[in-house]
């Protein structure tokens, strides 16, 4: 007797949580506020070629393909047409220390049509042949004229072998 009401009320409950899940609708799903936003920001996307568990090899040229996701604050939205969205591929050493820079993304990039969105971009690059540790993705939103980052974050990193 004490199953059978045990059975009865997960299947009550279960009907009820279906029965809450199908009355949503669209507008009780939180979105991202319309722009402007509050703050210039930048994420690298984690999916790039070469996959980040890949080991790059001294003297060898790749292509890494990336997306950069941006927003921009209300100050630099006012002004988004001398902005833009910058990346560059950077060589550290063991201990950390930057090398170079091995490559750049369109220079100047071109304009940001939003107040916030994705470009999707490729730079090609051939790793040094000694004293690279490690290469760096590193994106920024900046200065169009003179490529003066405003907010910049790294990204995926490739380990040299």
């Amino acid at each position: 007797m004490h199953f059978a009401r045990t059975r009865a009320v997960r299947l009550v409950l279960i009907l009820g949580a279906s029965l809450a899940a199908g009355s949503c609708s669209k507008d009780d799903i939180p979105t991202t506020p319309p722009p402007p936003f509050l703050f210039t920001d930048v994420a690298i996307s984690k999916f790039v070629t070469p996959a980040p568990t890949v080991f790059l090899h001294p003297g060898i040229s790749y292509v890494t393909r990336f997306s950069v996701n941006y927003t921009l604050s209300p100050d630099i939205d006012a002004q988004r047409n001398l902005y833009g969205v910058f990346a560059e591929v950077d060589s550290y050493d063991s201990k950390g220390a930057f090398l170079a820079v091995l490559g750049t993304s369109h220079n100047p990039p071109p304009l940001l049509s939003a107040a916030g969105g994705t470009v999707s971009d490729s730079i090609a690059f051939t790793v040094p042949a000694t004293g690279v540790s490690f290469i760096y993705i590193l994106a920024g939103v900046g200065l169009r004229s003179d490529n003066t980052f405003s907010g910049f974050r790294f990204g995926p990193n490739w380990t040299v072998q």
